[in-house]
């Protein structure tokens, strides 16, 4: 009998020490990490659409051309998608998109089909006109040609014309920081107003990229996009025409510990320096 108790005995304690030890690793387990959207895995290759997602969001998440991820995956212009709708993170070729109709039970996400395009002709670039020919265009309401021809060298429209988007200095630059920075940080007060450095249409509107809080996803062109991250406010919405100098954002903090903003300017879906462009 001493022995059974013994035995017992034993087996109770050892019993209290394991659920010791288990709630020992409980308590002390590192919390799920956030998945920041500004540095994805190479191995991904599908993306799963949710709510408030947007085609250009997730090319630029993934660095990739827009027109060329909505090719791969057979989305016609106005590049609409759908919650559940599996994206295949590669890029087509772009401009013959194979018009496949979406399952209608997936709900969609955003359609910008009556959006205008809104092209910038530098300030001092000339439209000539001949009697009796087509009137000047205005400013920022017609689509331009991209090219013009000055003393036999090409001057592209698409590479002049940007304009600073916050008064503030810049305490990081293009690739500068441990991380490869794909953009140009400008330190501000809070509230300050950002700027649309060129005329566009508001793509992306919202805070699912994490990593970047409040963000503005502005269209120029079929060539450049530039984001507008860290706000505090955001005065626009997805769908918007934007006109140069027009404020969209106020300076923020979202998303990281210090007010700032974050400036992007992506080529062809690819982050590029915008200082090479701020200072045309």
């Amino acid at each position: 009998m001493q022995l059974i108790k013994i035995i017992k005995m034993h087996s109770m304690a050892a019993l209290i020490l394991a659920g010791a030890f288990l709630l020992y690793g409980c308590g002390n387990s590192a919390h799920a990490p956030v998945y920041d959207l500004r540095h994805t895995s190479p191995n991904v290759t599908h993306y799963s659409v949710r709510k408030g997602d947007t085609l250009y969001a997730i090319a630029w998440r993934f660095n990739l051309d827009y027109k060329k991820l909505a090719g791969a995956n057979g989305i016609p212009y106005p590049y609409t998608i759908f919650v559940g709708q599996r994206v295949r993170l590669t890029e087509g070729r772009g401009r013959k998109a194979a018009r496949n109709s979406p399952s209608p039970t997936l709900k969609p996400v955003l359609s910008l089909k009556n959006v205008t395009k809104v092209t910038v002709t530098p300030k001092n670039s000339k439209v000539s006109q001949k009697p009796g020919g087509n009137k000047a265009p205005n400013s920022g309401s017609s689509h331009q040609k991209g090219v013009q021809k000055r003393s036999g060298s090409q001057t592209r429209y698409h590479d002049v014309g940007w304009r600073k988007p916050v008064d503030g200095k810049i305490i990081s630059r293009f690739g500068s920081r441990g991380k490869l920075s794909k953009g140009v940080d400008f330190a501000a007060r809070a509230g300050s107003p950002v700027i649309s450095s060129r005329s566009g249409t508001v793509v992306y509107a919202g805070s699912r990229l994490k990593g970047y809080g409040n963000l503005v996803i502005i269209k120029h062109d079929e060539i450049y996009l530039s984001a507008y991250a860290h706000n505090r406010k955001i005065l626009v919405k997805e769908g918007d025409l934007i006109k140069q100098g027009q404020k969209i954002a106020e300076v923020g903090s979202s998303g990281t510990d210090t007010a700032k903003l974050h400036f992007q300017i992506r080529k062809h879906g690819k982050p590029i320096d915008p200082l090479r462009l701020l200072q045309k």
